[in-house]
């Protein structure tokens, strides 16, 4: 199993100012980069992220018969700071979103 970027020493190399230090449960918004039912695509998609600088942590969720794992970054207090953001990854090529905790 992977650690997840809550076991990590943040890292600042690369990271956006929009982008919290903190990855914990302190906020209410989350910007989901990918879901896959692959845990090997989640893995990779988290790894890229890492190496550009951001924080991603994966996410489980279950939909019908299926779990998706959802590789998210932050823990925001405000739906506009994840909505900048998400415009930011989606500018990078991702497909990222906004949803709630």
């Amino acid at each position: 199993a992977a650690a997840t970027a809550t076991d990590r020493t943040p890292s600042t190399s690369g990271a956006t100012s929009r982008e919290p230090a903190d990855t914990s449960d302190s906020g209410e918004f989350v910007v989901t980069a990918g879901s896959f039912v692959s845990a090997e695509n989640s893995q990779q998609l988290l790894e890229e992220l890492e190496a550009k600088g951001y924080q991603p942590y994966v996410s489980k969720a279950t939909i019908g018969d299926k779990t998706y794992r959802r590789v998210n970054i932050g823990a925001f207090s405000s739906q506009r700071e994840a909505a900048r953001l998400a415009e930011e990854l989606r500018n990078s090529g991702y497909e990222a979103s906004v949803r709630k905790k």
